[in-house]
C-alpha cells in the first residue's frame, strides 16, 4: 500500500516496484515520468501570475509555494526537460498576435513544420538539446497558431486521434505488456517473423485506439467539460 500511495503522488515520490514486481514502471512503458514536471508547472502558475500583475488569492499562492517546496524536496527535475515548457510559454503569448497567426497559415509555414520535424528526428538522438528544443518549439508555435500542415491536422481522423492522444500515450505500454507478456508470451514473441510481428502490432494498435476512445469518452472528456463549466460560472458577468 505504501508503494501504491507513492505512485498516487503522481510519482513525485518515486516509482517503486509494487508487490515485488521488478521494474513495475515498465508495465506502463515508463510514461509517468512526465507527471512530476506537469504538476510542478501547474503549481508554479499562481507564482508566475504575480509576475504578470495578476492577483491570485493568498490561499492559492500559499498552497502553490508549499507544493513547490514539497515537490522540490522529494524530486529533482532535469533542467533539459524543464526547458521544454518555455516553448509552450512562448506559444501562449505568440498565438495571440495576428501577425504570427497570419504567418502560420500558409504553405511555406507548413513546409517549415515538416522540414523541422524531419530534421530533428533524423539528426538528434534525443529531443532535449537546446538546438532540438528550439526547432521543436518553432514547429509547435506554428501549429498552435493555426498551421494545419497542408490540411493534415484538420482531417477528421487526425482530430479524433489528437483528442485521444493522451489516453493513447498512457495506455500503449499497458496494452503492449498485456499482449506480449500475458497473452502471447515473451518467448513465443521472440520467434515471430517480421510479418507476424507487424500483424500483431496492427491488431494491438486497433485495440489501443478502441480502449483510448473509451477512456477519453468516459474519463477525460467529462472532466474537461466540468472544467469549462467551472470557468464559465466563475467568469465575471
Amino acid at each position: 500500500m505504501g508503494d501504491v500511495l507513492t505512485w498516487l503522488t503522481f510519482t513525485i515520490g518515486g516509482r517503486p516496484d509494487i508487490n515485488g514486481v521488478a521494474d513495475t514502471s515498465l508495465i506502463l512503458a515508463g510514461v509517468t515520468w512526465s507527471l512530476p514536471y506537469e504538476w510542478l508547472f501547474y503549481f508554479t502558475l499562481p507564482v508566475f501570475g504575480c509576475l504578470f500583475l495578476l492577483r491570485p488569492s493568498i490561499a492559492w499562492l500559499a498552497g502553490s509555494l508549499i507544493m513547490i517546496a514539497f515537490i522540490r524536496y522529494n524530486w529533482h527535475p532535469e533542467m533539459s526537460v524543464v526547458r521544454c515548457f518555455w516553448g509552450g510559454v512562448a506559444a501562449a503569448f505568440l498565438v495571440r498576435l495576428d501577425v504570427v497567426k497570419t504567418i502560420a497559415k500558409n504553405h511555406l509555414s507548413s513546409s517549415v513544420v515538416l522540414i523541422t520535424l524531419v530534421y530533428v528526428a533524423a539528426h538528434f538522438p534525443v529531443a532535449y538539446t537546446p538546438d532540438a528544443q528550439i526547432m521543436l518549439a518553432v514547429a509547435f508555435i506554428l501549429i498552435a497558431s493555426g498551421n494545419t500542415v497542408f490540411g493534415l491536422l484538420t482531417l477528421p481522423v487526425s482530430r479524433t486521434l489528437g483528442e485521444m492522444a493522451y489516453s493513447i500515450y498512457l495506455l500503449h505500454g499497458f496494452i503492449l505488456f498485456v499482449v506480449f507478456r500475458g497473452i502471447i508470451g515473451i518467448d513465443l514473441a521472440r520467434t515471430f517473423s517480421m510479418t507476424q510481428y507487424w500483424a500483431t502490432i496492427s491488431c494491438v494498435s486497433s485495440a489501443l485506439v478502441c480502449c483510448s476512445f473509451v477512456t477519453y469518452s468516459l474519463i477525460e472528456k467529462p472532466f474537461m467539460r466540468l472544467a469549462v463549466s467551472y470557468r464559465t460560472t466563475k467568469r465575471p458577468g
